[in-house]
């Protein structure tokens, strides 16, 4: 396989017909060899500025329950909580860890989480942050059940050359249709699935999606298919991440095979019909907001865009 030689070392932000907001990041970075792990990543989306001193109250009020959970919710890999002082003042939030994480693991990446919000986010009312192992948020009006695809953000590895995108771009996309409905149907709390395949026996490629365990089956699989319609590819690896699911593939194994065997097999997922790229996912909520703030932490590239009316 082949990988891009030059860095990445532009920002640009770029507004499209006033419905999409698109805001592209490539920092400084040279792209990594293609058997190197991931680095740690980090991205924040800030909207709806407030100067109200309550809700920053109860965000922090929030931050500290999420941070403050049972051994149980960090194995478990999700949990909510809320601070409904003051009304419009209330605040609603949930992590949601990599299925695979330890508790102790996914403890350290929600309490990294929300030291990283607080500082990227202070003064919004609704708020994200991603991390690879773990994403937090919260925001003005309930959120727990409720799914969310307005706002997204995804990175991606190097770029692979035009003739072997094709061969593998066919290989991801019918791997999708098969983890899509697999990640939708709850196992042992958690609505998570893996996939190992290979390109050639020296091309591994390993795929994970993820939802919230709260959505329904419909819901994790339309939040799925958006997360795939977003997902980059013809790259070396990437992922793509909402704020109720994501997706993630690479050319080497970046979860704990160990652990993820230890899970409950999910029933058969009907067969793949081709091939070809998969179906669009439904139209996208719009949102109107205003302009976000955005912070990325160490990547190799990143997009982040919010749907706006």
């Amino acid at each position: 396989m082949s990988s891009s030689s030059s860095p990445f070392n532009n920002v640009s932000v770029s507004f499209t017909a006033s419905v999409f907001l698109l805001m592209c990041f490539l920092l400084n970075i040279s792209c990594k060899s293609e058997a190197q792990p991931s680095p740690i990543r980090n991205i924040s989306a800030c909207y709806t500025p407030s100067n109200s001193s309550l809700y920053q109250e109860n965000v922090k009020t929030v931050l500290y329950s999420l941070t403050s959970k049972n051994t149980s919710d960090y194995l478990a890999g999700f949990a909510t909580a809320g601070a409904r002082q003051g009304t419009p003042d209330q605040v609603f939030g949930l992590f949601l860890c990599r299925a695979d994480l330890s508790s102790a693991s996914c403890q350290a990446c929600v309490a990294n989480a929300s030291k990283g919000i607080l500082l990227g986010c202070v003064g919004y009312k609704d708020s994200t942050i991603w991390y690879d192992l773990c994403m937090l948020t919260y925001n003005y009006q309930p959120i727990v059940s409720t799914l969310r695809v307005s706002t997204y953000a995804y990175w991606y590895e190097y770029d692979i050359s035009d003739a072997e995108a094709i061969s593998f771009n066919k290989l991801l996309n019918v791997t999708l249709e098969v983890l899509i409905p697999n990640a939708s149907v709850q196992l042992a709390g958690k609505k998570f699935a893996v996939n190992r395949t290979s390109l050639t026996e020296s091309w591994p490629l390993y795929t994970l999606a993820q939802c919230t365990p709260d959505l329904t089956a419909p819901n994790c699989s339309q939040c799925l298919q958006a997360a795939a319609e977003k997902l980059p590819r013809g790259k070396g690896g990437a992922m793509s991440l909402l704020q109720s699911c994501n997706i993630r593939y690479a050319n080497y194994s970046f979860y704990n095979e160990t652990a993820v065997a230890q899970l409950p097999s999910p029933p058969p997922a009907p067969a793949p019909r081709s091939a070809e790229a998969i179906p669009n996912s439904p139209a996208l909520a719009p949102r109107s907001q205003g302009e976000p703030k955005i912070s990325t932490g160490v990547i190799v590239a990143i997009i982040f865009a919010a749907i706006s009316g």
